[in-house]
């Protein structure tokens, strides 16, 4: 009697961090779309900021406190999902949560074609990470 063989779906692999940790910031939504493209003028740019190794693997067990500069825009909030924070999410520095935190910026609404949003995101041990988004 043979074995029946089912089709393998959903396989995964682990695959741990390396030694090196950076600040990693990439955009995650413009427009109101998972994409990365050019924000319009008045809409809003979620960005995502992340502990990560050099190959871009985000290590969830790294703590900080994020501080967010933003040119050419504004920063509208900036927070984590951790269920019990004191940091208000209108301020321009918060702490992460599993690694991660996010940025909401709107560009500004007198913006024109060409225009770029510059965001500039640092930790207390030096690390940074600049994002350029441009306007369109």
């Amino acid at each position: 009697m043979g074995r029946h063989r089912l089709p393998r779906r959903g396989r995964r692999r682990l695959v741990s961090t390396g030694e090196q940790t950076v600040l990693t910031a990439e955009v995650e939504s413009v427009n109101g779309k998972l994409t990365a493209g050019a924000v319009h003028p008045g809409r809003l740019c979620f960005v995502r900021l992340r502990y990560t190794d050099a190959n871009g693997i985000t290590k969830p067990l790294e703590r900080g406190r994020i501080t967010v500069d933003v040119g050419g825009g504004r920063l509208l909030g900036l927070g984590c999902a951790a269920p019990f924070s004191l940091d208000s999410f209108v301020s321009n520095e918060t702490g992460t949560y599993y690694g991660e935190a996010l940025a909401v910026v709107e560009a500004l609404h007198d913006a024109s074609h060409g225009d770029v949003i510059v965001l500039t995101a640092a930790d207390a041990t030096g690390r940074t990470a600049t994002l350029t988004v441009p306007v369109g």
